[in-house]
């Protein structure tokens, strides 16, 4: 796709003419996202930013935040630049652990979703077994039965139990998930009643886990 360049004349005067045009000549040499051939010079001899003018942090900094400067030519400017290389290298560094993150729970989610055509009905033995616990609650009660899933790997312990508030089961909503492992005890800090319907501590290595505090 073609474009044509704006090249209207500058309205500046005085001592701000040249930065200005320092700022216009930097503007086509810098080697911004899709640029094919980078070259400063012309009938005069060369005219190159860090050499015969300074260059801005900001002129950089704008340039990195319209999408146009790579993480990577950024700090090679920044770091030509020498002043504020250090605040320029944290904002690098949190915007590519945000793009690390962003591209891990999307593909979270893409691997969630082929894994859901994978799943199909619980028995309905299964299911039946699960009910006394479900509707106990329906009444109050100063202490509530615990519901342990116990089987082989791969039997599918995991998956029932984060299915339970589904609403084609119990209808409980979103569980709080705490992997313990070899953890000694619950862990509810994240928990949060307003988004969990319900706790399910998965990979539970010892009984002592449950038996040391009764009270959750």
């Amino acid at each position: 796709m073609r474009s044509t360049p704006d090249a209207r004349p500058t309205k500046a005067r005085g001592a701000n003419q040249r930065d200005v045009i320092n700022y216009g000549h930097f503007y086509n040499y810098a080697n911004k996202v899709g640029t094919i051939y980078v070259s400063s010079g012309g009938a005069e001899g060369p005219y190159k930013p860090f050499v015969d003018y300074p260059v801005k942090g900001w002129w950089i900094d704008n340039l990195w935040s319209q999408h146009k400067l790579s993480n990577e030519q950024y700090l090679k400017y920044a770091i030509d630049i020498r002043v504020g290389v250090q605040t320029r290298l944290r904002a690098v560094e949190a915007v590519m652990e945000h793009q690390r993150r962003a591209d891990l729970y999307k593909k979270q989610i893409e691997v969630f979703g082929r894994l859901e055509l994978l799943k199909g009905a619980f028995k309905p033995e299964v299911v039946a077994r699960v009910v006394p616990f479900a509707t106990q609650y329906q009444a109050d009660a100063m202490r509530y039965n615990f519901l342990v899933f116990r089987g082989a790997s791969k039997s599918g312990k995991s998956t029932i139990a984060k299915s339970l508030g589904d609403t084609e089961l119990f209808g409980w909503g979103k569980p709080f998930i705490q992997t313990v492992q070899s953890a000694p005890a619950p862990d509810l800090r994240k928990y949060d009643p307003a988004t969990n319907g319900y706790i399910v501590f998965d990979n539970v290595n010892d009984q002592d886990f449950v038996l040391n505090d009764r009270q959750v």
